[in-house]
């Protein structure tokens, strides 16, 4: 079940509406766990340069997988974007980059909502998800430093010393 409106008709009459999303229902989520929903909130709005615009807001939790522990972490999502309503792709394309607040989306008499919000939702999940504290990456360092260490340890008793070598030298 998808929330289809007439984004154009949405904007220019100032409409609003909300709704909520199961995470289950996001296929490209990769999620350990994909219970809970995220709230979305949308208004749309006719700029002063007479543009329709839409305001989207989503909020909720994401679980996500830990790359330094492999456990899983909590991402709290509280997005907000704004968008410019385009007629066309071709339209989207001339449309200046300059805003660094604003982003562009074609829209259409049949627009579905939700699959913006999941686009967003998916653009904004980090690319190496992490813990904000997490506890692992000493034991791991620990681990690597006693390694580093054995190894070292090894290849000086298999080695002679070259300062070794040199008293042997010095004393002939």
């Amino acid at each position: 079940m998808s929330a289809l409106i007439n984004l154009y008709e949405f904007a220019r009459s100032g409409q609003r509406a909300e709704g909520e999303l199961e995470l289950i229902r996001m296929l490209r989520l990769e999620s350990p766990k994909r219970e809970g929903v995220l709230r979305w909130q949308a208004v749309g709005f006719v700029s002063r340069q007479k543009k329709p615009q839409l305001d989207l807001e989503i909020a909720g939790i994401v679980d996500l997988v830990c790359q330094r522990c492999l456990e899983p972490v909590k991402l709290k999502l509280a997005l907000q974007r704004r968008f410019l309503v385009a007629r066309s792709e071709q339209e989207a394309d001339e449309v200046p980059m300059d805003d660094d607040h604003i982003e562009v989306v074609v829209g259409s008499e049949s627009f579905d909502i939700e699959a913006l919000v999941e686009d967003e939702v998916l653009l904004s999940l980090p690319l190496v998800p992490m813990h904000q504290d997490c506890h692992h990456p000493e034991l791991r360092l620990d681990e690597n430093k006693a390694l580093s260490e054995s190894i070292e340890g090894k290849a000086a008793e298999s080695k002679p010393s070259p300062f070794a070598v040199l008293e042997k030298l010095k004393s002939k």
